[in-house]
């Protein structure tokens, strides 16, 4: 009987392999990669489109365009969406971002038939649907209102703004311009952005389908995007609210993205800094000096920039102390024992690994984020194998 009173010894997995793409599509503007999976008869298949925040001509138009795809198309109401989507058990994720717009669609193998041709029609003709469309802005309108009203969401504002100044990085929507757009932005939103340059299939699929898929998807060739790299920017923003006990404390900075050289020693510097239980801004901030009940640092990838951020919520009487704490820490990031390193090694390796690696290979539902790491990095040009021998060199440490 083994002692319980004694923790397990660490135990590294064998390997670590991200999924191979293998590419199945290659047109004019576009191309297809399939991530092959018989674990379980399911796959989703995600459709790119170069549609994001930063090709915005008028604040919001992006994500409403993205939002009111499944509210219906030229052939069937919201309602008749949800109803075929709900009787053969597929699932559509619709995840409208800063560079670009992902549709995703989930289903079971068996069911993809009866779908696929719906799925096509919604992200080739939406009807923008002018009752649908005046329902979801006043539900985003009382939604902004409910936001405003947290520590949080404003602050999330602010650094944004502070990091990347007036680019569309750093802009926020308020109330006004939802109330400025209409259908016709929309419209003419996807008729200009709306054209497929990636799609990544992963799971079990047979080849008629993707022959289908293949034939469905029409892209075409559109403006480049002149938007300028964001500038770097100084400051600090504070957000007075009488009535709130608490602060909201939002640090930022531009990062390195995920193709320098120096970005697997940087993203372990982020994680040993706040990415774990155990980090120095956990132990120190939260549970040597009781300042907060939680506190993290991360990192945001975009296709223009980076950013590095540190947050946590305080007291109000706490701020001060807690933002000379994090000061501190930072500039002690150079006094590292090897112990300590060794320790953010072992906690990223297992946080990383088992979520992109066991889920995968075991056909965990948490798959699914492998298969989003995986296309995160294709779309951000990123190489993969880099990563693969970062954990290599973890496990030969260990």
């Amino acid at each position: 009987m083994p002692d319980r009173r004694v923790a397990p010894p660490l135990r590294h997995t064998l390997d670590f392999t991200l999924p191979k793409p293998e590419l199945f599509l290659e047109k004019e503007g576009l191309s297809g990669w399939l991530i092959a999976s018989d674990l379980q008869p399911v796959l989703r298949i995600e459709v790119c489109f170069r549609a994001g925040k930063i090709t915005e001509n008028q604040e919001a138009v992006s994500s409403f365009t993205a939002s009111m795809l499944e509210k219906g198309t030229l052939n069937k109401s919201a309602s008749q969406i949800a109803a075929i989507l709900d009787q053969h058990s597929a699932q559509l994720e619709i995840s409208p971002g800063m560079d670009f717009t992902t549709i995703s669609l989930y289903c079971l193998t068996s069911n993809l038939r009866k779908v696929l041709p719906l799925f096509l029609e919604i992200i080739s003709a939406p009807s923008f649907d002018e009752n649908e469309f005046r329902l979801h802005c006043e539900i985003f309108l009382q939604n902004l209102q409910v936001n405003k009203e947290k520590n949080s969401y404003l602050a999330g504002q602010a650094i944004r703004g502070l990091v990347f100044g007036d680019h569309p990085y750093g802009r926020s929507t308020e109330a006004e311009d939802i109330k400025a757009l209409t259908t016709g932005h929309l419209q003419s939103f996807f008729n200009q952005w709306y054209s497929p340059f990636s799609v990544f299939v992963s799971g079990k699929i047979e080849a008629e389908d993707l022959k289908t898929l293949n034939e469905g998807l029409q892209p075409r060739i559109i403006p480049g995007n002149a938007i300028q790299m964001p500038g770097i920017h100084k400051g600090e923003k504070r957000i007075e609210r009488n009535e709130s006990v608490q602060c909201s404390i939002r640090m930022g900075k531009p990062g390195i993205s995920r193709t320098d050289n120096d970005y697997p020693a940087y993203l372990l510097t982020i994680h040993l800094l706040g990415g774990f239980f155990g980090s120095r801004l956990m132990k120190n901030i939260r549970e040597e000096k009781g300042l907060t009940y939680g506190i993290y640092s991360g990192v945001q990838h975009l296709q223009q920039a980076t950013m590095q951020t540190i947050g946590a919520d305080v007291n109000k009487e706490n701020l001060e102390a807690a933002m000379e704490a994090i000061r501190l820490e930072l500039t002690a990031l150079t006094d590292l024992s090897d112990e300590e390193l060794m320790t953010a090694k072992k906690s990223f390796y297992w946080i990383d690994a088992e979520r992109c690696q066991y889920h995968f290979c075991c056909g965990r539902q948490d798959q699914n984020s492998t298969i989003k790491s995986t296309v995160s990095l294709l779309l951000s040009g990123a190489n993969l194998k880099p990563r693969q021998a970062y954990h290599r060199r973890h496990k030969k440490s260990g």
